[in-house]
């Protein structure tokens, strides 16, 4: 293993307490600066700009003036990756950050997105079209996921943007006539089911209730109280066993008026 030292280079501090390492790479001697507080493993690896040699040292060093980094076998070299959501540096094989939890590729799926609150899986089947465009299987899944989540927009957008980007449009426009053709298609279909539910009772029952002047219903009920309101009274008045009917007929003539009076206009 080939090893080097940063030759008693000496540590750079600065007031707001961010310390920086001088590491060299072991194989071309170009010198680098590493924060200290950006190192979260005891193995930190790196990776030469100008020679890509695979480096690393030992953290936190024994001599922090004076670095001891050496070669890594590129097959022991973990590459790293950072979180795209919370920039947490982890093995480049995570799917999950090991920090927030979030999928990383569905992250970036969305994030890369271009149409606003796309559903997730409407996005990787799109994903798949754009590796194999020639594969109309793809469309036919991708464009019928579209209609049972009532996106339709969202794939006449992505034919129009794809449109734009290629030489060839003629596919893309196929595929906007199609989508455009098959909601015309639904949309006389449905109408046709709302016209079957009406049905013969229900029409007669529509006729029916369309034929009531419920104003003129009012007006009758309104004056049937007011009779049987009056009538209780003036037989109370009349027949001494019946003057409890005075106050029934009294509350239901109050009850009716101020129906009338407080009733909604128009």
């Amino acid at each position: 293993m080939e090893e080097i030292t940063t030759e008693n280079i000496n540590l750079v501090e600065n007031p707001k307490e961010k310390v920086l390492y001088k590491i060299r790479c072991p194989d071309c001697i170009t010198l680098y600066e590493v924060e200290a507080n950006k190192i979260i493993s005891t193995s930190p690896e790196f990776e030469c700009p100008q020679c890509h040699c695979l480096f690393g040292f030992d953290y936190p060093p024994l001599k922090p003036h004076s670095i001891l980094t050496f070669k890594i076998p590129e097959t022991q070299f973990v590459f790293k990756k950072h979180c795209p959501k919370c920039n947490y540096l982890q093995d480049d094989k995570n799917k999950i950050c090991t920090s927030c939890g979030v999928v990383i590729e569905n992250y970036l799926l969305i994030k890369n997105e271009a149409y606003p609150k796309a559903p997730l899986d409407l996005i990787k089947s799109w994903q798949l079209i754009i590796h194999d465009f020639d594969d109309r299987s793809l469309h036919e899944q991708f464009v019928r996921k579209c209609f049972q989540k009532e996106a339709v927009d969202y794939a006449l957008y992505k034919y129009s943007e794809l449109a734009k980007t290629l030489k060839d449009s003629e596919a893309c426009q196929n595929w906007i006539d199609y989508i455009n053709d098959e909601s015309k298609r639904l949309a006389a279909q449905n109408e046709v089911v709302v016209h079957k539910n009406f049905t013969p009772e229900y029409s007669v029952l529509k006729n029916f209730y369309d034929k009531i002047d419920f104003n003129k219903m009012r007006l009758v009920v309104q004056i049937f109280l007011i009779s049987l309101g009056s009538f209780l009274i003036i037989n109370g008045l009349i027949s001494h066993s019946h003057r409890n009917g005075i106050g029934g007929g009294l509350a239901l003539l109050i009850l009716t008026f101020g129906f009338i009076a407080f009733r909604p206009r128009g």
